[in-house]
């Protein structure tokens, strides 16, 4: 078998694997919201559709620019274009760019060794390829050490001192728990399907909003997806929210606290939990509200958003 077919078939397995090891982390978070084995069949499918045809349109055009593996650079193009895809959110596309010429590099060169590719071969072309498969293996290892790290944080700690520095104060620590008992309750519109917390349990039912005249323009299978997910549209959106409140007489101040836009499915309101104990041991009212809903998807992210969420915690209020 010549050099160079050992080196593609090694290129060929190289970007598969990579191909492979990036649809299962894709379907590990794109988070659809159907459940795992929806997410992997999407990334999958993705894969195996998107990458042929990608890689018979590069082979067409290469055919008209030059005389190339065309199939062969066809499916690495198309490799490349999946890696951005799934991990668009995350890395974005040099990254992918970045990942499949190390990988294609190191099974360039481990296909080259095993197949008995160096022993025809002059020096120089041997030195290259050994420097090749030890670049790609050093970067391979590297690659694992920053995704498996938990990061530097020298800067974060460091602190400068340029004088002195303030009185320490005498007061109690913010972060100890106040005296009083805390006390939970939800209200939502009491049928959510995919929030058994505001379910038919709440302690308050509330009436939905129509946001539909914030969203004209979010129609079409965007809408019906987001529709499909939720089990309701933009006409219907719940006033949900869980409370924590202090056992006691009052009256007490409230405070409302509202979750940033992440993917939609991912929910987020229960996380600060921390907070409302901690706020209603001390004597407030806290009501962490619930606008997942209008978080962004996979392909869709309602337009105007910001504005419902601030209309919406006016309602809330």
């Amino acid at each position: 078998m010549p050099p160079d077919r050992r080196a593609s078939r090694g290129v060929f397995w190289a970007a598969l694997a990579t191909v492979l090891w990036a649809a299962v982390i894709g379907a590990w978070n794109v988070r659809l919201g159907f459940g795992i084995w929806a997410d992997f069949l999407f990334a999958f499918a993705v894969a195996a559709i998107g990458i042929p045809l990608v890689a018979l349109l590069v082979a067409l055009l290469l055919t008209i620019l030059r005389r190339l593996p065309r199939l062969l650079s066809g499916f690495v193009v198309g490799s490349l274009l999946f890696i951005a895809l799934v991990w668009f959110r995350s890395f974005g596309l040099w990254v992918g760019a970045v990942l499949l010429i190390v990988e294609c590099s190191l099974g360039a060169a481990i296909a080259t060794m095993a197949l008995g590719g160096l022993h025809n071969t002059g020096l120089a072309k041997r030195i290259v390829t050994i420097s090749v498969g030890i670049l790609a293996l050093g970067s391979n290892i590297a690659l694992w050490h920053f995704l498996t790290s938990d990061g530097v944080d020298e800067e974060l700690i460091r602190i400068t001192n340029t004088g002195a520095l303030p009185a320490r104060l005498d007061a109690p620590d913010p972060a100890q728990r106040g005296v009083y008992r805390v006390k939970t309750l939800y209200y939502g519109a009491g049928n959510d399907l995919r929030r058994p917390e505001y379910g038919r349990s709440v302690a308050i039912r509330t009436t939905p909003l129509d946001a539909s005249p914030f969203l004209k323009e979010f129609d079409g299978w965007k809408a019906y997806v987001r529709r499909l997910y939720w089990g309701f549209g933009m006409n219907r959106l719940p006033l949900n929210g869980r409370v924590w409140y202090p056992d006691g007489p009052g009256p007490f101040p409230l405070v409302l606290m509202v979750h940033g836009n992440h993917v939609m499915s991912e929910f987020s309101d229960a996380g600060y939990a921390y907070l409302g104990e901690l706020l209603s041991s001390r004597g407030f009212i806290f009501a962490s509200v619930d606008e997942n809903f209008l978080n962004s998807g996979l392909f869709h992210d309602p337009s105007k958003q910001q504005v419902v969420r601030g209309w919406m915690l006016l309602e809330h209020l």
